[in-house]
């Protein structure tokens, strides 16, 4: 009996080792075909959920999502890499404005009528790329969002909005001593938001460069958004002159350890 135990074991253990050699050498069964991008339509839809009376249409839950203009196109075209980047960008420098209106800085309505602009480029990046909607889709998606006048195909953007931005520029660096370090972010809480924002608008650049290079976007909105990134910079400055903040600047590790700082709140 003990033999024939033995060899039972033996038997069994054997086909459990095949078997996980197998699963651990076999390759992955493939993945299901991606389905066609639904229709507006049919993105429309609301689904019912238990135990709530809300109408939950539970767009973009198959991966897609659609422009202002209609248009389906899956969440990780570049259409959406520069929409979301620039509507991030729109976000942080809210919330500078906010901590800017509550310490009294001047530079306020500057930063809202950025933000107005910064909406108008979203909709013309939305409009890249457009296709027509047909009568089955022609259902506007996000009804909230009046049209842009850069929202018209072919529409330019105007160079004055540049213009703008560099005579602020100009107006607020008088204010202020040269650089003359690499300015480490910081410096007070709106002056670091206001960084982070820069750092959002030079990544913001980074995702509209491919819709300009192909001739999908107006030139002028890459121009707008350096020159933005520039006139970030500067007010980044000039919130800590307002808000009595030392300005930290880089020092190489060869230098001696001690940090060095420029209190612009003195010039």
């Amino acid at each position: 009996m003990d033999v024939a135990r033995r060899i039972i074991r033996k038997s069994l253990l054997k086909q459990a080792s095949e078997i996980v050699a197998c699963s651990r050498y076999s390759s992955k069964p493939p993945n299901p075909p991606i389905k066609d991008p639904p229709t507006v339509q049919q993105r429309s839809t609301p689904v019912p959920h238990e135990g709530h009376k809300e109408r939950i249409p539970r767009i973009g839950d198959d991966g897609y999502a659609v422009t202002l203009m209609g248009a389906v196109k899956p969440k990780d075209d570049q259409i959406f890499h520069a929409m979301g980047s620039c509507y991030e960008l729109c976000s942080f420098i809210g919330l500078a404005r906010e901590h800017a209106h509550e310490n009294g800085h001047s530079y306020v309505e500057y930063l809202k009528r950025i933000q107005t602009l910064l909406i108008d480029i979203s909709v013309a990046i939305s409009n890249c790329s457009y296709n027509p909607p047909n009568t089955h889709n022609s259902t506007p998606v996000l009804p909230m969002v009046s049209p842009s006048p850069l929202s018209i195909k072919g529409t330019t953007f105007s160079k004055r909005h540049v213009a703008e931005l560099e005579e602020w520029i100009v107006e607020f660096s008088e204010t202020l001593p040269p650089v003359e370090h690499f300015v480490i972010p910081g410096g007070g809480l709106v002056s670091a938001e206001l960084h982070v924002a820069l750092s959002v608008c030079r990544r913001t650049e980074r995702k509209v460069l491919p819709l300009v290079r192909d001739g999908n976007l107006d030139g002028e909105v890459l121009v707008y958004l350096n020159r933005l990134a520039e006139f970030l910079f500067v007010i980044s400055r000039v919130a800590s002159h307002v808000d009595g903040a030392v300005e930290s600047v880089y020092t190489p590790k060869s230098s001696p350890s001690t940090p060095t700082t420029s209190n612009i709140s003195s010039s």
